[in-house]
């Protein structure tokens, strides 16, 4: 098995352009990922405090649901560009009309699934003494400004004009004076070129 992630790009700006973009080229094989696989020890060591593992029964069957809670379903409408907060109602029904696996979709009060608190509780614990610092020799810093402005976080951005669901958007809070990713990645970059350091995470 092979996971990637996605990265939410806007076509106006191809990744391949952006300045602080950098990719590797390598001819891949069987026996180079095995060896990277050997290496990193199955994955352990880029993920050594993966704790949902011990709930993977539960991502399963999510990923075959076909009811859904109206909690979902508000974050979903939220999260969309194309139905407003309002026409939840006009969302639901539209989702009537979808099928997954045959099934119809389904709004139900509750949710489908259940992880028991005890197994909350064996998940917490992997994580009860996990320092992010200690373990990785990362210096994490955080600034609190007053009247810092928002950020609109890249799904929240538009792609046409006729979008009624970017009403309900609310800004990030934002440690910069910026009001997009690009922007701050910008100001980080010349703050670099400036002091001649590698930021700190934030």
């Amino acid at each position: 098995m092979q996971n990637g992630y996605g990265i939410y790009m806007r076509e106006s700006t191809p990744l391949q352009q952006d300045y602080v973009f950098e990719k590797l080229r390598f001819r891949h094989n069987e026996k180079l990922a095995n060896w990277i696989f050997e290496e990193m020890q199955g994955g352990k060591l880029i993920y050594p405090h993966e704790g949902l593992t011990k709930a993977q029964f539960v991502i399963d069957k999510i990923r075959d649901l076909n009811e859904f809670s109206e909690e979902a379903l508000r974050y979903a409408v939220y999260q969309s560009h194309y139905y407003r907060l309002v026409d939840i109602d006009k969302a639901r029904k539209d989702l009537q009309n979808f099928s997954v696996g045959g099934n119809f979709i389904k709004i139900i009060d509750g949710h489908t699934w259940k992880i028991s608190s005890g197994r909350r509780h064996m998940i917490d614990q992997e994580y009860a003494d996990f320092s992010l610092e200690r373990i990785y020799g990362a210096r994490i810093l955080t600034k609190k400004n007053k009247g810092v402005i928002g950020m609109f976080a890249p799904w929240m951005l538009m792609t046409s004009e006729d979008e009624p669901g970017i009403v309900d958007f609310e800004p990030l809070r934002s440690q910069y004076e910026v009001d997009s990713v690009s922007s701050r990645s910008g100001i980080s970059l010349l703050n670099m070129f400036i002091t001649q350091k590698v930021p700190d995470f934030y």
